[in-house]
């Protein structure tokens, strides 16, 4: 009966060991259990949205020595002792040049009125204004083939011979006070011709 008994024991043995080898301890050899694939920040937020497209900014007109503060629809100020360059455009307030400033407007339309004090140079060149135009105590003045619904007054100018020619004016034309008298013709107003534009 010896040998069954041994028999016994080495299977009790055999399956011990093999029970151990299963457990998944360290150092048994057994496989690590494998660890899911990791995701990424892009896989879980999905595909990128299309950025948006910057906001197209408001139309302004720079040129010369600075900028026309404003933009199309609002009111334009030429900066003081800057320069600005206007043409075919339409500003449906006023239109106000500053101290020290320069305007060139080349057919511009203006709801509003062309007002200017303390200016170094203006040109209003053809277009339309819709208020009066107002200069006063400038320097260079040129206003030519422009229609205007009100008034146009030049006073008090220290610049050359203002030159005033071939406007359509619906108010009155009037210039007074300035250095050199100013010069012109052909123009066509509806009210009266005053002071140093009598003749023009």
């Amino acid at each position: 009966m010896k040998k069954p008994l041994a028999a016994l024991s080495i299977l009790i043995s055999a399956l011990a060991l093999g029970l151990t080898g299963c457990s998944g301890n360290p150092g048994s050899g057994a496989s690590s259990p494998i660890a899911p694939p990791s995701v990424t920040a892009a896989e879980t937020q999905g595909p990128a949205s299309p950025s948006a497209s910057p906001a197209t900014p408001a139309p302004t007109a720079t040129a010369g020595k600075g900028p026309c503060r404003g933009a199309s629809g609002d009111d334009v100020v030429v900066a003081p002792d800057s320069g600005c360059q206007l043409a075919n455009t339409t500003i449906k307030g006023n239109l106000t040049i500053s101290q020290g400033a320069s305007l060139l407007a080349t057919n511009v339309v203006v709801e509003g009125n062309i007002q200017g004090e303390g200016f170094q140079s203006v040109s209003v060149l053809g277009g339309r204004v819709e208020g009066n135009i107002q200069l006063t105590k400038g320097g260079q003045v040129m206003v030519k083939g422009v229609t205007v619904d009100g008034d146009v007054q030049v006073n008090r100018n220290t610049g050359p011979a203002a030159q005033i020619s071939a406007n359509t004016v619906d108010g009155n034309l009037q210039c007074q006070g300035n250095t050199a008298a100013p010069q012109g013709a052909g123009n066509k107003v509806k009210g009266t011709k005053e002071g140093q534009c009598r003749t023009l």
